[in-house]
């Protein structure tokens, strides 16, 4: 009995873990026109007729094309037709041809939004966790009590 239970501690640890350094990323509903979605040059995610969502690091406008900015090896630099360069920082990044054709809604990155689900996230599953162990920890009394 005494093995499972620090087993199930380490499991519930392990997932405290991974789920703290979890952040949630949360998108305005409402959608935005795509030249201010270019001068907010904040994250975007990009709804396009067909269903399939990408997203970016922002979108920029080039010789009168629609470029959306991408980590390099991402799902939009794979799938839709892109170029490799290097930004001002050194941040190795890809430039990602988007059609304005094949677009249903742009919608801006909340960053406020997402912290505050990340921070509540994190504390439901801390109070998930305090609850478990004090459970485990009185069933463990009990065993011990009752042999």
């Amino acid at each position: 009995m005494r093995k499972n239970l620090l087993q199930s501690r380490n499991l519930i640890f392990i997932f405290f873990i991974l789920i703290s350094i979890q952040s949630c990323k949360v998108y305005d509903a409402d959608a935005i026109s795509e030249s201010d979605a270019v001068l907010s040059e904040r994250k975007v995610k990009v709804i396009a007729l067909d269903g399939k969502t990408y997203k970016f690091k922002k979108l920029i406008i080039e010789e009168g094309q629609l470029i959306g900015i991408a980590k390099p090896q991402s799902k939009e630099a794979n799938t839709l037709p892109s170029e490799k360069f290097v930004d001002s920082e050194g941040h190795k990044l890809e430039k990602v041809s988007i059609k304005r054709e094949t677009i249903k809604e742009i919608n801006l990155y909340d960053k406020k939004k997402s912290k505050s689900r990340t921070i509540w996230l994190v504390a439901g599953f801390t109070i998930g966790v305090v609850v478990i162990a004090a459970a485990a920890a009185a069933a463990t009394v009990v065993v011990i009590a009752g042999t």
